[in-house]
């Protein structure tokens, strides 16, 4: 009797163990974004090249797939984007972003 509930039972539970793990890396991947944006931005702000700061975020983040960088009168935005890690390769998984502004310290105010 118990090796049919088992039986029933399993595929659910590999089921959310699937779907748990899927979201852990999705928020991992969001973690990490965020922490490349966040020196991107640091590295804008004192006024570094985009090519500096392009290697400043994939140094942090060696997979990003694109960063933008934007001057806005006195601040920098920098906009990381990654797909996160495949966890079975029949699950799409969606792109996942993260900015960060810092204020510009080479402008005058």
């Amino acid at each position: 009797m118990v090796t049919a509930e088992t039986a029933m039972a399993l595929p659910a539970l590999l089921l959310v163990l699937g779907f748990a793990v899927t979201v852990q890396s999705v928020l991992s991947a969001h973690a990490a974004c965020a922490d490349a944006a966040r020196a991107g931005a640091r590295a804008a702000a004192r006024g570094e090249s985009e090519a500096v700061v392009l290697d400043t975020v994939r140094q942090v983040l060696p997979r990003a797939d694109a960063v933008r960088v934007r001057r806005d009168g006195g601040s920098v935005r920098v906009e990381v984007v990654v797909r996160p890690a495949p966890v079975t390769p029949r699950v799409p998984l969606p792109l996942v972003t993260a900015d960060a502004t810092a204020a510009d310290e080479t402008s005058t105010s």
